[in-house]
């Protein structure tokens, strides 16, 4: 049995990547106002304001802009929230998620300096009205050679990445924990669909919900194809942006 479930099988609280989509709303993790982002707040409230008047006038030069408006925050702003969430509403969001999960963004070598917005996570939200999903990237000491990013080749058995992942809110500027996204390397050539990866998804447990889940292997196959369109070159790992990304 692979370490990571060893650790994680008493709590019973893992969730496999679901093919289904995922209202987040449903699942985060709630977190405190002091986490929130003003400046976003105030932005979404600008946006609001210019939508109701495109609902009279729909040829307003901002209308467009207010149609495919996206909340973001940048580097400064989300690094604040992050460290604001970590310093004690993230453990305990993931309390019921085994001690690798509670504890890795505190004891794992992180290779983002700031959380980025991920576009494939989005793909796993059922509403994403005047949401958007930003995440941190860790890896375990097996996982080392992450670091070399594309030129880290295949990783060794026990490598574990752990994607936790945040819901940016326009409304209100609120940034709520989301889901931690984990890839576990197994024995060479026991799951060769995968790439002997296993894929998992585990919720915040203050919001824990079995809805919207299929079978589980069905949600994995989802996880590996899109991982295993980056080829043997990158061992199925996406790696985060280049502006993004901690050297060491």
């Amino acid at each position: 049995m692979s370490l990571f479930l060893k650790k994680n099988l008493a709590s019973k609280k893992l969730a496999l990547f679901t093919v289904a989509a995922l209202a987040i709303s449903s699942i985060a993790a709630e977190a405190s106002a002091d986490c929130s982002s003003e400046k976003l707040a105030a932005e979404y409230l600008k946006i609001q304001n210019q939508a109701a008047k495109c609902e009279k006038d729909g040829d307003l030069p901002f209308c467009e802009d207010v149609e495919d408006y996206e909340p973001e925050i940048g580097m400064k702003d989300s690094t604040r929230v992050w460290n604001c969430l970590t310093q004690d509403l993230m453990q305990a969001a993931f309390t019921n998620g085994g001690p690798l999960v509670s504890t890795a963004f505190k004891e794992w070598k992180n290779y983002s300096s700031a959380p980025f917005r991920s576009a494939h996570v989005n793909r796993f939200i059922e509403d994403l009205s005047a949401k958007s999903i930003y995440v941190m990237n860790f890896a375990n000491e097996k996982a080392q050679s992450y670091q070399k990013y594309e030129e880290a080749g295949v990783m060794p058995e026990g490598a574990i990445l752990i994607k936790y992942s945040l819901v940016v809110n326009g409304d209100g500027g609120r940034v709520d924990i989301a889901p931690a996204f984990v890839m576990e390397k197994l024995k060479h050539g026991s799951r060769k669909e995968t790439g002997d990866w296993r894929y998992t998804m585990v919720h915040p447990n203050r919001k824990f919900t079995k809805a919207g889940f299929s079978d589980a292997k069905f949600s994995e196959q989802l996880c590996m194809e899109c991982h295993r369109e980056y080829g043997e070159k990158t061992d199925s790992v996406m790696f985060l942006p280049d502006d993004y990304r901690m050297q060491y």
